[in-house]
């Protein structure tokens, strides 16, 4: 009975702390792709959904991965410590690709930037930055 409340309670947690995530990613990073693509909230909005598109699938593949037991707990002390151990485990592997998720932002937004920059220098008062958006076009 021991094994069936850890594969029970370890999938359920797992995926409640990747959607956590993954929704802290989305609300957040939007700002961050809007700087990225200078306000163009298509392609923001598409490189964020592939993005957290990659988030899942590592997350939740690791989740079913690691679901396996080499043996059967036999007492509610060892069912929680599996537990824990699987939860700690993705724990690292939610940190590990958050800050690649985050990284992509950075190198999205910097691109975005040292093209703004070179568009500027051919012609006076050209591209988007996020001083000079309309507030409605950096929130959609």
């Amino acid at each position: 009975m021991s094994i069936v409340i850890s594969y029970a309670a370890y999938p359920a947690i797992g995926l409640a702390l990747t959607v956590w995530v993954a929704g802290m990613l989305r609300r957040n990073g939007r700002l961050l792709l809007a700087d990225a693509f200078r306000g163009d909230a298509k392609l923001g909005e598409a490189a964020k959904r592939l993005l957290l598109i990659g988030f899942y699938l590592v997350n939740l593949g690791y989740l079913t991965l690691s679901m396996s037991a080499s043996a059967s707990p036999e007492n509610a002390q060892m069912t929680i410590e599996k537990v824990k151990d699987k939860v700690g485990g993705a724990l690292v592997v939610l940190g590990i690709t958050h800050f690649v998720v985050l990284f992509a932002f950075h190198q999205l937004r910097k691109r975005g930037r040292e093209r703004s920059g070179h568009a500027r220098a051919g012609f006076a008062g050209g591209g988007w930055s996020p001083e000079n958006a309309p507030l409605g076009k950096v929130l959609e």
